[in-house]
């Protein structure tokens, strides 16, 4: 049993200008329940997580965690009795990991006064059971983002968890990926495992016995998945809702004259980048082999594929952080820094899958300022595509602009990394995996970003596993398989 009474937590942590992310939280969770916490991006999910693991002390209020009375099969280890038992997966699986390889990631997972033989068996189980095999002697940040998925997903298990503590597991995860995932922490649901899962909506409340929305830091709705649909509607939540409560998925919505927009394909005969039977490998691994094809100025190119199967490693190739070990690949852009018409202007911006972990500057202004002061763009100026760039991207100046950008969630993370982007205003943007962890009004600012961008000139190249953004968002896509661009 997890009680929460009357829970208030600051941060940072004793700072005298801590900023309340969760107030007057009260909440108990039965053993074996499976319990979504839905809510936008900032409203506090992955807060109330690290508070229930004990990362974060609350300010005011009391935690309880009261270890069961009987364990089950899962939970045999005499070391454990008496104590109820936590795992928690990080929003971003490459923050978890301290290991220089897959394989010691493992070992160091599992329970150390465990016999040589059973370790070894445990861990060869999760090696088959997360395909892992593949991966063992690589880097685990290294690896594309599914794969960390999987990998994370794997130390959770082998910790042999009471409680397990999810934040937006299935992220990162294809199709295939996602339902694995699901399986996985179904299967320990069923052997009595506590479950925590923390999602913006969509199918991630499906399995969920109880849906908990928060919103700024506060719960709004506690009760039965079914009965969301009705209070999201007569109270305005933003949240993703999946197919079985409503027809409309809430994902990226457009106006006609952006769908208009998009259907007008390129006549540009520039050709921005262009692919001339390729080939890529990393050491002895092979990802393409003679790629041939072009992306002409204008459009925008959605990149589909299973986890692992290229995308990211593609992105670089087009910004030229990689360079083709066969063949060729000609860029228009490549240059970073172009001036036309007097006018300073960016080349390719490429926005990686993880940029919150390119921050550093001390505030969000001189974040998103920073690139346009290497462009030369004026005092007066500067300051005004700052806050409109913020604006456009959802987060107002007058509550970001003096902010830390590590103070924000991750979604909120993700708003300023566009705002960089929209501020820059690149020939070519590469944006991958762009509608991780997004909200509603993310997805939303994510499809009018695109869409300004475009009618201000630029290419898009999108790389997702998230197909139906695509579709929303793109003039065409094309899917690695097996090497190849089809």
């Amino acid at each position: 049993m997890i009680e929460l009474d009357d829970i208030t937590v600051s941060l940072p942590t004793g700072h005298p200008h801590a900023k309340t992310i969760l107030e007057h939280v009260t909440l108990t969770i039965s053993d074996g329940e499976w319990v979504a916490v839905a809510g936008p991006n900032g409203s506090g999910k992955s807060t109330l997580l690290k508070t229930l693991a004990g990362l974060y002390p609350p300010a005011t209020g009391r935690l309880r965690v009261s270890p069961r009375d009987t364990r089950g099969a899962l939970n045999q280890n005499p070391l454990r009795e008496g104590r109820a038992v936590m795992a928690l997966l990080l929003q971003e699986p490459d923050n978890q990991f301290v290991a220089s390889s897959v394989r010691n990631e493992l070992l160091l997972s599992i329970e150390p006064s465990l016999d040589t033989l059973t370790r070894n068996g445990r861990i060869a189980e999760a090696v088959e059971r997360f395909s892992l095999d593949p991966l063992l002697e690589r880097n685990p940040h290294r690896i594309s983002g599914g794969e960390k998925q999987r990998l994370a997903l794997a130390t959770v298990w082998l910790s042999d968890p009471e409680v397990l503590l999810l934040d937006e597991p299935a992220s990162h995860l294809d199709t295939v990926e996602r339902e694995r995932c699901i399986g996985f922490v179904r299967e320990l649901n069923r052997a009595g495992v506590t479950v925590v899962w923390a999602t913006p909506g969509g199918d991630d409340l499906r399995e969920a016995s109880r849906v908990v929305y928060l919103s700024g830091g506060e719960i709004r709705f506690d009760g039965p998945a079914e009965d969301l649909e009705r209070e999201a509607r007569a109270k305005g939540f933003d949240v993703l809702l999946f197919d079985g409560l409503s027809p409309a998925r809430g994902e990226t919505v457009v106006n006609a004259e952006a769908t208009a927009a998009r259907a007008r394909r390129s006549s540009a005969e520039e050709i921005v980048i262009s692919m001339d039977t390729f080939s890529f490998a990393y050491d002895e691994v092979e990802v393409f082999r003679r790629v041939s094809g072009d992306i002409r100025a204008l459009e925008t190119v959605g990149i589909a594929g299973k986890n692992g199967s290229g995308k990211s490693t593609l992105l670089s190739l087009f910004g030229g952080v990689l360079e083709p070990t066969g063949g060729k690949i000609r860029r228009t852009y490549l240059k970073p820094v172009e001036k036309r018409a007097g006018r300073p202007e960016q080349g390719v911006f490429y926005l990686f899958q993880s940029p919150e972990r390119l921050f550093f500057a001390e505030t969000v202004f001189e974040e998103v300022a920073f690139g346009l002061k290497s462009l030369g763009v004026g005092r007066g100026e500067l300051a005004r595509r700052v806050e409109d760039a913020l604006s456009c991207t959802g987060l107002d100046p007058g509550v970001f602009i003096e902010r830390s950008p590590f103070s924000l969630s991750l979604g909120e993370m993700r708003r300023l990394a566009f705002a960089i982007a929209f501020a820059l205003r690149p020939k070519l943007l590469l944006l991958d995996e762009p509608a991780s962890c997004l909200d509603t009004a993310g997805r939303k600012i994510l499809g009018g970003l695109i869409d300004a961008l475009r009618s201000g000139g630029s290419t898009v190249v999108i790389a997702s596993h998230d197909v139906p953004i695509l579709h929303r968002t793109t003039d065409r896509c094309l899917t690695i398989d097996n090497g190849r661009l089809v």
